[in-house]
């Protein structure tokens, strides 16, 4: 990890900014990738980059751990786990035949 990247980290950090779930950053320094779990509301566990770079699998993860930090009850955390998960499958499709477009 730069020297920047770990100042960017912490100095994030103790300015109580919350960031990117799994490279760290915080939100003052990269954006969020939104996904949407219902028509009105989403989260934002990951920034663009890792969203892009990750395997589903690990995005899948994500959304879990952070669905269930929110302390909702079970039946609901499922249902909420399960539309943001088909979210990002379509989103990382959509990504994926936009990259074979420009390749083409």
């Amino acid at each position: 990890m730069s020297l920047t990247r770990w100042v960017k980290i912490v100095v994030g950090g103790m300015l109580g900014y919350s960031g990117c779930i799994h490279c760290k950053m915080p939100w003052r320094y990269v954006a969020a990738k939104k996904i949407m779990h219902s028509s009105s509301e989403g989260m934002s566990p990951l920034c663009i980059r890792c969203f892009e770079e990750l395997p589903i699998e690990r995005i899948d993860y994500y959304i879990k751990k952070v669905v269930r930090s929110w302390g909702r009850d079970k039946h609901e955390t499922a249902g909420i786990i399960a539309s943001a998960r088909k979210e990002a499958r379509r989103m990382k499709e959509r990504l994926s035949a936009r990259s074979l477009k420009i390749k083409s």
